[in-house]
């Protein structure tokens, strides 16, 4: 079991899931995230659907080591023509996803209930 970085208050509203060593770039895994944190489930993938039809984009705001949990790094070895080897690292990154239901929220009130307030 792994750790969370997001202390779960309400267990029955809250689903978690987790993902080590992912293979995935964790600079683009981070910007992902920063685009549909705070999002409802639906509006995050109609938005992440979008991205995959390339009507909409993940913009690269700002990219830092750390930021995001790197894995370990996976050396490997690509074989080329005449008996020579490149090396080849993978950077895998690992991945927490919780979500929380939302409450219901504030019924919003008419113009004339705000009107009654202003005067008042």
């Amino acid at each position: 079991m792994s750790k969370y970085q997001f202390t779960i208050t309400d267990p029955e509203n809250t689903v978690k899931t987790h993902r080590k060593d992912a293979k995935v770039s964790f600079k683009n895994t981070r910007e992902t995230a920063r685009m549909i944190v705070g999002k409802s489930i639906a509006k995050a993938e109609r938005y992440l659907n979008a991205v995959i039809k390339k009507e909409r984009c993940v913009p690269m705001r700002r990219y830092a080591r750390g930021v995001v949990n790197k894995a370990k790094v996976i050396h490997g070895r690509t074989y080329r023509a005449f008996g020579r080897v490149n090396a080849f690292d993978k950077h895998p990154c690992h991945i927490q996803i919780i979500g929380v239901a939302q409450k219901e929220g504030v019924p919003m009130i008419s113009e004339e209930e705000k009107q009654n307030m202003i005067k008042a």
